[in-house]
Order: structure tokens, then C-alpha cells, then sequence
């Protein structure tokens, strides 16, 4: 056990010299078929990020969650997702400022589903496992400060239409 912490720490150690922390904030915008299956919703999940930044790669944990609802006071639905995802993300320095950039993500999908008709009600959850890829670019605003801008496709049972479509705009921190 004591072997296990020390390596840890000689790892932790490490990483530091090699990059640096972030830590960002932003929305998405997701494209979801309607209830109807006819149209298209628009559902915008606040999302953090918090991750590490090497010298031209990223790996970064992100948490988003929306909810939406519809119906009337008798008869309602109420739907919330959660997103947990593991990105890797390889920059390619433009410039000193732009970097385009490409990731991959794993992760794990939450939908939580209730249906209210009158006083009764019903809820179903679900787990389920994710997939994503995004392209996009990065604008380095100071040493310290990036504005990044990405389209995306993520991929997951409760999603329709399947893969997903979204864009996300991110303002990171970097320490």
C-alpha cells in the first residue's frame, strides 16, 4: 500500500512539470428530436470542465445536465439528462493564439424520465454508456484565459436522433 501512495505521488509529481490544470465553464447546443419524432428540440445543458493540459494535449473530465419539461398541470413530462465524459483532446498549433483541435470522449449517459397524470405519477431512469468526437478551435485570449468553440457528435441509447448534434462554446482557465 505504501509503495502504491508513493508512486501515485511520484506521478502526480511529475505531471505537474509537464503541463498545467484547467478548469472551464460553458453551454451547449444539443439538436434532439422532438416528442412528436416530427421536429427538432433545441436543448441548451450548462456544462464544467475540469481537466489537464500537456504540452499539445488535453484530458479533460466534463459534467453537463439539462432538463426540460412540457404539458399542463393534469398531465405533464419531465425529462433530465446528466452527461459525465472523459475527453482526449490533440491541439495543433495554428498560430501563437489559434489552435484547432480534435477529441474523443467516453462516458456515461443519465436520463431520468417522469410522467404526471393527475394526482399518480411515474418515473424511469436509465444509465447508459457514451460515445462522443468533436472538432473545433481554441483562441488563446491570454496566458491564462482560451475561448474554444466545437461542433460535436455524441452517441448513447436514450438519444434520438442517434449520433447527436451539438455545438459548445468553452471559457477556460488555465493555471
Amino acid at each position: 500500500m505504501r509503495g502504491v501512495l508513493v508512486f501515485a505521488l511520484l506521478m502526480a509529481a511529475s505531471l505537474a512539470h509537464a503541463g498545467s490544470a484547467l478548469v472551464s465553464m460553458g453551454a451547449n447546443v444539443n439538436f434532439q428530436m422532438a416528442t412528436s419524432g416530427r421536429s427538432y428540440d433545441v436543448a441548451t445543458p450548462f456544462a464544467v470542465r475540469l481537466g489537464y493540459r500537456f504540452a499539445f494535449a488535453d484530458l479533460i473530465g466534463e459534467y453537463s445536465y439539462v432538463k426540460s419539461s412540457s404539458g399542463t398541470e393534469m398531465v405533464s413530462i419531465a425529462q433530465s439528462n446528466h452527461e459525465m465524459i472523459l475527453w482526449g483532446r490533440k491541439r495543433f498549433p495554428l498560430t501563437s493564439r489559434l489552435r484547432p483541435f480534435v477529441a474523443v470522449g467516453a462516458g456515461l449517459h443519465v436520463q431520468t424520465v417522469s410522467t404526471r397524470f393527475g394526482s399518480s405519477s411515474e418515473d424511469e431512469s436509465g444509465t447508459s454508456p457514451l460515445a462522443a468526437s468533436a472538432g473545433g478551435i481554441e483562441l488563446k485570449l491570454t496566458p491564462r484565459l482560451a475561448l474554444s468553440v466545437e461542433g460535436r457528435g455524441t452517441l448513447a441509447e436514450g438519444y434520438s436522433p442517434k449520433p447527436l448534434l451539438g455545438l459548445a462554446s468553452y471559457l477556460s482557465f488555465v493555471f
